[in-house]
């Protein structure tokens, strides 16, 4: 099996899948998930089987009828950044509403639903702010 990286498993799905019609198959046992995507026109299909160690990496191996020799590539665990909770704080949800609004109406898309935006914005940030603790907590 050769090594490879998500940027070549990319190219390999697209070579077999781009702009064309597929079927997605996909079984998953404990942390071993398998997936086949064949062509409506039966005339490619992509196999691929990842692994989700305990670590936290997942390790996706990959073949295709263009290219039947299996190759693997390893993601390495998400580590949260240590200054996330400090971005996440720098964030003033009023001026993101007040971006968001501006950015909208350069598409000629009008809302006068600013306070919307704003209570959006600031339930998201929130959220995000409660799902960093929760992924830093220790047990």
């Amino acid at each position: 099996m050769k090594t490879s990286t998500f940027t070549e498993y990319e190219a390999a799905k697209n070579e077999v899948l781009f702009g064309k019609e597929y079927v997605e198959e996909s079984n998953m046992t404990n942390n071993v998930t398998r997936k086949t995507y064949s062509t409506k026109d039966g005339n490619g299909a992509l196999f691929q089987v990842a692994v989700l160690h305990d670590d936290g990496t997942l390790e996706t191996e990959f073949r295709s009828t263009v290219h039947p020799v299996s190759r693997a590539y390893v993601q390495p665990p998400h580590i949260p950044q240590k200054n996330t909770m400090e971005r996440l704080e720098s964030f003033n949800p009023r001026e993101v509403a007040r971006e968001i609004v501006n950015v909208l109406a350069s598409y000629n898309i009008r809302i006068n639903a600013t306070d919307i935006v704003f209570d959006a914005v600031k339930q998201l940030l929130q959220e995000q702010k409660a799902a960093y603790i929760f992924a830093t907590a220790t047990p």
